[in-house]
């Protein structure tokens, strides 16, 4: 399992149990609203978190990096806007901001570079050659 991966499930599960304790951390109010797209917050990070894991250990490992880092770069992108347009919510909002576009920069990054499998078959075709 990738960091990212952990990452996601280790912030997507408590986010799904515990949906109101980020805005008590905050200082918000729990309101109805926060606590419930927090909640699907959770579960998108926990599903994402999973599926990854498991396709990265197969073929479709990079365009499940791909994939994540989109998913995460959209919601970084989005919370730039809920912010502005809902102060009362816009450090919930930056916060979580902040650690998609993490996630989307390390996930981008890592699709670019070359898997174990990929450079250990490319020293093998060298050492052949």
């Amino acid at each position: 399992m990738r960091a990212t991966d952990a990452v996601r499930l280790a912030v997507g599960v408590p986010l799904t149990m515990r949906p109101d304790l980020p805005a008590r951390v905050l200082g918000l109010p729990p309101t109805e609203g926060l606590v419930l797209v927090t909640r699907a917050l959770g579960i998108r990070y926990a599903v994402q978190g999973l599926t990854s894991a498991a396709l990265t250990a197969t073929s479709w490992r990079r365009r499940a990096l791909v994939a994540d880092a989109a998913v995460d770069g959209a919601h970084a992108a989005s919370m730039l806007p809920v912010a502005v347009l809902l102060p009362p919510i816009a450090p919930a909002a930056l916060l979580s901001g902040a650690v998609a576009a993490t996630l989307a920069l390390l996930d981008g990054r890592a699709a670019r570079r070359p898997s174990r499998r990929q450079s250990r078959d490319k020293s093998a075709a060298e050492a052949a050659a």
